[in-house]
């Protein structure tokens, strides 16, 4: 009873209680409060000013609105572009069309149809701006085509509404308990240390079995896109964090290319692992492994425990640099023990090419530590590279087709509507916009619109309710908000949840048209009951359109993001080297990304997706490597006839053959090149008593070997055209017999 009370009574307890809260469910309800808050500021000035639709106000708050206030600061700038546009345009069609309503909605689908392949094109803030572009012109276009007298006004009111959303919303995220993007990127920076040290102690343990490798390649995918994402909004909002924009980019390329490197170390350690089994020179070879790394595995376990901030992190690179350094030297003693007790010079060649990812990973991750621990430095860091950011990647083809998918669904709605003579027709079509421009560059905008339509459907009931026995009993601006407010709390409170957002987007939505007071109110039931059906009928219509024409879950979509994906490895092969490395890293995630949010609930095409992503990123970063130790200067001298030089040469057209048009043929053909290129290499290498870093043509030939054990794979992408290829041969055998 007495530990009960003391814990009652305890303020220690109640604070830690309350931050704990705060942490968790607190800041949901901190950011609803906020949304609710901002909407009333906007309703009470719209009102004030008179303006004749105080709900486009509302809805503003409720788009532009988002837990940190960075990301609420570069939605607004962009949504006021993308207004702006969208009023020109408006105006322009309203001119040219408002006698010809068939030439005005065929504008109007062609303009949403461009902003909608631009918004999926571009995929960023920008993004954002294509979209407000085009349902602006459905929001104000088709109700001004009506009274084209009065379309001036209505651009004006629009814009005005617009403005008083976004100063709304802004004022309230900046002032009232603010949460700053740059303090969440600065968790996730640190965060992300503690996992980066995790997966690589588990890669070079090789407790990691394929699943839980690829799963963690997954995660390391979309943690790549999102740290972008708030890596813009932190940089409009913070102008330290804009000054060190530079480095916050390389440190995200450092961080995939690790990624990459730790994930090459683990395919090493599980082909190393399968064939032990068999081979006593492999088990050798295996029971080495963990020695070698033990200075650098101590390390990633602290770091695991206990993500560094960067000041630490600066504090721990002398140790690091006396890690290096024994880590080097063990593989210099391991290696001179082992050439006494291997004989299989296949079987060294692997380890050789094991023990070099390894060193290569440690380089990386103390660079990156330096480049880290550099980001509380005062004075700005100057940060020369050739790295221009993360390079998000979209199939021209499906930005295109999107656009047209949108395009068709407005032009179904408006036909409709024309042969119907539907008086509430154009309510029908600017929520069939809303429906096919906003869930556009969703990764499933089918069910997205769904779960907008349903939204719209408990808008209309919440509507009703709140129209005709709610709002006519109440006076007065406080009474009226008190009345309201919980629908704009429940959609502001499901839009926290990936899994509501729809939902609670098309409720709020929907009532904002059809229940929002607007100045001055109007209570006419026929009025809501038809307003009420044309936009329910809108979604609907939008929703079963969007599920029949090019839906981007179709295995056209997949075929096209995989083609895409092995044009990387041609690149590889082919495009400058400058930046090449960095542009590999960044297209293959954000193609996987895209993939595998694509292909939701289609298991096998996200572990293709997965499978190709990683083979591109291991033998694309090989390759890459191996042509800049080409151009060196320690192989400058080297004879450009020399056999070995030319069976290189002949080997990346065969590889490019192979991914611009993966077969058996084209299979076979570079599994003989890669093998001729290290039959031709071995007789041209280095002394094995050179260190191996002094040594190119060894260097040359671990890349050699890490692409024919990528090729080989008996579990990756190209495993198919291997079987067919032996199937072959054994029907040969067997005929000749």
């Amino acid at each position: 009873m007495s530990t009960l009370s003391k814990e009652l009574f305890s303020r220690e307890a109640h604070r830690s209680a309350f931050l704990n809260w705060r942490l968790g469910n607190g800041s949901g309800w901190l950011y609803v409060a906020k949304v609710l808050l901002a909407m009333s500021l906007a309703y009470y000035a719209s009102m004030i000013l008179e303006l004749p639709h105080t709900r486009s106000a509302a809805l503003t708050v409720l788009i532009v609105m988002q837990p940190e206030a960075g990301q609420v600061l570069t939605k607004s700038i962009f949504r006021l572009i993308g207004t702006l546009f969208g009023l020109i345009a408006m105006l322009t069609l309203v001119a040219l069309f408002h006698q010809q309503p068939q030439m005005f909605i065929l504008g109007t689908a062609l303009w949403c149809g461009v902003c909608v392949a631009g918004a999926v094109h571009y995929r960023d803030m920008r993004s954002y701006s294509f979209l407000l572009a085009g349902y602006t012109v459905g929001m104000i276009g088709v109700p001004a085509a009506i009274t084209p007298d009065a379309a001036v006004n209505l651009a004006v009111g629009r814009m005005l509404a617009v403005v008083i959303g976004i100063i709304c919303g802004g004022v309230v995220s900046a002032v009232i308990f603010p949460r700053e993007t740059a303090g969440s990127m600065r968790n996730q920076l640190v965060s992300r240390v503690g996992r980066l040290c995790g997966f690589a102690r588990a890669s070079l343990l090789g407790t990691l079995d394929r699943d839980s490798r690829n799963a963690r390649g997954r995660a390391l995918a979309a943690e790549s896109v999102s740290i972008e994402v708030l890596r813009q909004a932190a940089t409009v909002e913070n102008l330290q964090l804009k000054q060190k924009n530079p480095l916050l980019k390389a440190l995200n390329r450092q961080y995939m290319a690790m990624g990459t490197r730790l994930h090459s170390i683990g395919r090493l350690l599980e082909q190393l692992r399968s064939r032990a089994e068999e081979s006593q020179a492999e088990a050798t070879l295996l029971a080495r492994v963990e020695p070698v790394a033990a200075p650098l595995l101590e390390l990633m376990q602290r770091l695991e425990k206990a993500p560094p901030q960067p000041q630490v992190a600066g504090q721990l690179l002398r140790e690091f640099e006396l890690i290096e350094a024994t880590l080097k030297q063990n593989i210099r003693d391991t290696r001179a023990d082992l050439r006494q007790q291997v004989t299989d010079q296949e079987a060294m060649e692997r380890f050789d090419t094991l023990v070099e990812l390894m060193v290569r990973f440690a380089e990386q991750l103390g660079q990156y530590l330096r480049d880290y621990s550099r980001l509380d430095d005062e004075k700005v860091p100057e940060f020369d590279t050739q790295y221009t950011g993360f390079r998000s990647h979209t199939n021209p083809l499906y930005a295109v087709t999107t656009g047209a998918r949108s395009a068709l669904v407005i032009l179904f709605v408006a036909w409709f509507w024309i042969t119907s003579g539907w008086e509430s027709g154009t309510m029908s079509i600017q929520n069939a916009i809303i429906a096919a421009v906003l869930t556009s560059t969703v990764p499933n905008p089918n069910k997205m619109a769904q779960s907008v339509a349903q939204g719209a459907i408990v808008g209309c009931i919440v509507g009703f309710i709140v129209s005709f026995f709610v709002l006519p009993y109440v006076d007065g601006f406080p009474l009226m908000m008190a009345a309201i407010a919980p629908v704009f709390i429940m959609g502001a409170w499901m839009s926290l949840s990936p899994r509501w957002a729809g939902l609670g987007f098309g409720s709020v939505v929907n009532f904002c048209f059809v229940a929002s007071p607007d100045n001055p109110a109007s209570f006419l039931p026929q009025q809501f009951a038809n307003q009420s059906i044309a936009s329910v009928a809108g979604f609907l219509m939008s929703c079963v359109l969007l599920a029949l024409l090019f839906p981007p879950s179709g295995r056209w979509l997949h075929r096209v993001m995989l083609r895409d994906m092995r044009d990387l490895a041609v690149k590889a092969l082919t495009a400058p080297l400058p930046g090449l490395a960095a542009q590999l890293d960044s297209r293959s995630r954000d193609l996987l990304n895209q993939t595998y949010n694509m292909s939701g609930g289609q298991p096998q095409q996200q572990q293709t997706a997965l499978e190709w992503c990683c083979h591109i990123q291991e033998v694309g970063h090989a390759v890459i490597e191996l042509r800049t130790l080409l151009r060196s200067e320690a192989l400058n001298d080297t004879d450009p006839d020399a056999p070995w030089r030319q069976s290189l040469d002949q080997m990346g057209r065969a590889l490019s053959r192979l991914y611009i048009k993966p077969g058996a043929r084209s299979f076979e053909r570079a599994m003989e090149q890669v093998e001729l290129a290290i039959e031709q290499l071995r007789p041209a290498l280095e002394p094995e008593q050179e260190h191996f870093s002094n040594s190119p043509r060894r260097q040359l030939l671990s890349y050699l070997h890490f692409i024919k054990v990528s090729l080989l794979d008996p579990q990756g992408p190209l495993a198919m055209y291997r079987e067919q290829n032996n199937a072959t041969l054994e029907q040969g055998v067997a005929h000749a017999a």
